[in-house]
């Protein structure tokens, strides 16, 4: 009897038969690889190549999806439902007792084929947990999916990340070894690797079972999974030395997000007065960029859900039908739906963008690593200068994954992530994407999305309107009177601009900016200077504050002039105001 995964690599053979002829498929193994045969000596390349780019469009997990949900259906063995940890808990959980002999071997592979890099993995029981309970059937069963592997982490009480998850089917010593080194080969150079757990079994044909590898960067005093409804949260604890700072990102249950700063020995504390779930992750930052080292659930004055009422994780499988789209195409679809559900107007498609996201997202996947700072072409600030890009604020996110949507999914469970997509000060987004396809389809989708805000061009004829406008706005919020528009402190403004304009240097123009526009105040209005005179370069009008005139209580009447800064971006904003009473300019 064929297994599915003989089924799916027989299927495209059949495609590239037909393409590539006289080449045919011979046979295919039950772990996927095949044989092809000809007449001729010469065009086997060809036929692998094909192979190559119709797995890229049908992936097997895509299509494994289809027949499971198709008229017969694969078989699916359910998983249970593991006792959940009151606690999350960074200390290793010991093994109550020796593993079994096939386990034993399974790990010894695993470390064998991981020695190059020269790690020294700490075994722990509650992975030993997770590697049984994914059941590891890979010709019977699909595995379990990076979020449904995250979520049972949580359960468990793990704060861990995971780094790789490896089903082993019916293996014979002389392949398991091979296949495991080809698996875990594929982790990032730059991703650490602390723990392991495993569970296998024979079965017929050979070995079956699963590796967990995880990364465990931080320490941290045991925090509660569940908590009362306006308690306190306290996390306390340590990261390692390679970072020189930690963040603390929350996704609250309203899905609007907050941040809160610290050093490597962190002390956050997170008050929960609403009742749901909170998203609650920390990062390290040091010389590779932000590192995801906790990203866990906390359930407020709700239980956590049991697998059984407990929503479907993210996942692409059981989609019907899968997008056709592009994968830069779903994923700004994707990431504008989100915006859209809580208001926050689209970005827009941004080229330049683009093309510095695929850059990175290639630079990844050739390279084999996984960060914010590149070893070749450093920070996203440092690419996007040497690109050249100018704009007021850029973001990044990066995700490795298996297909644009679930990269889409796995971003949004990230508070930090989802706060960037859902940033309202960016503008536009350029994504980049590379799918590197394995023998058996299965892919290894690279995404990078640069997010940006550009500046808005300033018509210096129309601002000063616009300016008055938008202070006015906000003083008839706050219940004052409106700020009138006077010819002769425009004047005086306009006198500032000209003479701020001759000179070279930010200070040197403000200075004398300031010096003209009182002068010319002073020789105005004839009296004492009661005004009060501001002066700023600006990009855009958005950046200069009105806090010093919405805050004057009386009625007063101001002059404005903008203009452009010779042989520069900027704009110099002269703004001159007199009232019945002195002014405050700060």
């Amino acid at each position: 009897m064929q297994t599915p995964v003989q089924a799916y690599v027989w299927g495209i053979g059949r495609i590239c038969d037909s393409k590539v002829p006289p080449w045919r498929m011979e046979r295919v193994e039950a772990d996927g690889r095949y044989v092809i045969q000809s007449p001729r000596t010469q065009g086997g390349d060809a036929y692998s190549n094909c192979m190559k780019e119709e797995f890229a469009k049908m992936p097997y997990r895509q299509w494994i999806s289809q027949r499971r949900d198709g008229p017969r259906g694969l078989a699916s063995t359910p998983r249970p439902s593991l006792p959940a940890a009151q606690m999350y808990d960074t200390d290793s959980a010991p093994r109550g007792s020796r593993p079994s002999a096939e386990a034993s071997h399974l790990e010894r592979a695993a470390r064998s084929a991981l020695g190059a890099r020269g790690v020294a993995l700490v075994a722990d029981a509650r992975l030993d947990m997770l590697a049984a309970w994914a059941n590891c059937q890979p010709f019977i069963d699909e595995p379990p999916s990076q979020a449904e592997m995250a979520q049972t982490m949580q359960r468990l009480g793990l704060t861990d990340t995971l780094a790789a998850f490896v089903c082993i089917g019916g293996e014979n010593t002389r392949t398991l070894e091979e296949n495991l080194r080809r698996a875990l080969g594929t982790i990032p150079v730059n991703v650490s690797l602390t723990h392991i757990g495993v569970a296998a079994r024979h079965a017929p044909g050979g070995l079956t079972g699963g590796v967990v590898i995880s990364s465990r960067e931080l320490r941290i005093v045991p925090f509660p999974r569940v908590v009362a409804l306006g308690s306190r949260l306290q996390l306390l604890g340590d990261v390692g030395t390679r970072f020189e700072k930690t963040r603390l990102a929350v996704t609250l249950p309203s899905g609007q997000g907050t941040t809160q700063d610290s050093g490597r020995h962190f002390a956050f504390q997170l008050e929960v007065p609403t009742a749901g779930v909170y998203g609650v992750e920390i990062l390290g930052d040091g010389s590779t960029g932000p590192v995801i080292l906790l990203n866990v659930r906390v359930y407020a004055g709700v239980a956590e859900p049991t697998r059984a009422d407990e929503p479907p994780m993210p996942s692409t499988r059981g989609r019907a039908p899968f997008s056709t789209a592009r994968p830069e195409e779903r994923l700004l679809e994707l990431t504008n739906a989100a915006r859209a559900r809580l208001g926050i107007a689209p970005l827009e498609a941004d080229a330049e963008l683009a093309r510095l996201a695929l850059g990175h997202a290639r630079d990844m996947s050739e390279h084999n690593f996984f960060a914010h700072v590149s070893p070749r072409t450093g920070s996203l600030t440092a690419r996007a200068h040497a690109a050249g890009i100018d704009v007021a604020t850029l973001g990044e996110n990066n995700a490795l994954s298996t297909s644009a949507d679930e990269a889409h999914e796995e971003l949004m469970a990230s508070p930090a992530h989802r706060a960037a997509i859902l940033d309202r000060e960016f503008t536009h987004v350029g994504i980049g994407t590379v799918t590197a396809t394995s023998s058996i389809g299965e892919p290894r989708f690279y995404a990078t999305e640069v997010f940006a805000r550009r500046f808005v061009p300033i018509d210096v004829d129309t601002a000063p309107i616009a300016l008055l406008d938008r202070v006015n706005a906000e003083r008839r919020a706050e219940a004052k009177p409106v700020l009138t528009r006077d010819a002769t402190l425009d004047a005086v403004a306009r006198a500032g601009l000209d003479a701020g304009a001759r000179q070279h240097g930010a200070d040197a123009r403000t200075a004398a900016a300031l010096a003209a526009a009182r002068e010319s105040f002073t020789r105005s209005i004839r009296g004492d200077f009661k005004g009060c005179l501001l002066a700023v370069h600006t990009r855009e009008l958005k950046a200069v504050s009105t806090k010093p005139w919405r805050s004057w209580p009386t009625t007063a009447e101001v002059g404005i002039a903008v203009g452009p800064v010779p042989g520069s971006k900027e704009v110099l904003v002269v703004i001159a105001g007199k009232g019945r009473d002195v002014l405050r300019c700060n």
